[in-house]
């Protein structure tokens, strides 16, 4: 099985907490509404699906990859928030995540059907929106 390529990179770039994220010193890290808008597309995975997936690849996957993938699962769920308003895009999340979770089989040792459907789209998404890894 092959790891994806954004959580080796994430995890080459970053071992470090959540929050610090990687930007210039007057940015914080959060995704900006000009950057995103327009990025999702009916071809295109939704930030709130994106959080889903990553969030879900955190705890699926083992320790190492962990700040990663819940760094980009954070700057996703700000993306659906801000696209979307609180409550809308927490709703995509809970609703994706309840998908991946069937996808799965409720079973974490088939992460990497997750990995293979979702991490491609999202890891693009996430390129074009601007996001920066933690370092």
């Amino acid at each position: 099985m092959k790891t994806p390529i954004f959580g080796l990179l994430l995890a080459a770039c970053c071992l470090s907490s959540a929050s610090a994220l990687a930007a210039p010193d007057d940015d914080d890290g959060l995704p900006k509404l000009a950057a995103i808008k327009g990025l999702e597309t009916p071809d295109r995975p939704s930030f709130g699906a994106c959080a889903a997936y990553f969030f879900t690849a955190a705890r699926g996957h083992s320790a190492p990859f962990y700040d990663s993938y819940y760094s980009a699962g954070e700057f996703s769920l700000n993306a659906a928030v801000l696209l979307h308003g609180a409550q809308e895009g927490n709703r995509m999340m809970e609703k994706a995540s309840a998908v991946m979770m069937d996808e799965m089989g409720r079973d974490w040792q088939k992460i990497n059907v997750l990995d293979r459907h979702h991490a491609p789209p999202c890891e693009a998404l996430m390129r074009d929106a601007g996001y920066v890894p933690p370092r």
